[in-house]
């Protein structure tokens, strides 16, 4: 999925830094931590969502990086879940 975003970049990545407090933010999450932290602007964290009767909540992994848009006042920011068990030199999940 991709998705153009206008807004001020420090609103958008002021809410993507605090993707720890998600689940008092939104109700249908009942977990989201930052479980590793290389910079502020790679990461990766697990996130846990109440799903309805009769579905199982869910949970994922899901890792994040970010980079300026050279020449421009924008960023990219890339989120896919993890493959596997393992993240960046190994470190396993």
């Amino acid at each position: 999925m991709e998705k153009l975003i206008k807004a001020p970049i420090f609103n958008l990545i002021s809410i993507l830094a605090e993707a720890q407090t998600f689940k008092e933010w939104i109700p249908m999450v009942y977990k989201s931590e930052i479980s590793y932290e290389v910079s502020h602007f790679r990461k990766f964290g697990e996130f846990n969502i109440k799903s309805p009767w009769p579905w199982w909540n869910r949970s994922t992994y899901i890792k994040v990086r970010a980079f300026p848009v050279e020449g421009e006042p924008a960023i990219i920011i890339c989120m896919k879940s993890l493959p596997g068990n393992k993240w960046i030199k190994g470190i396993e999940i």
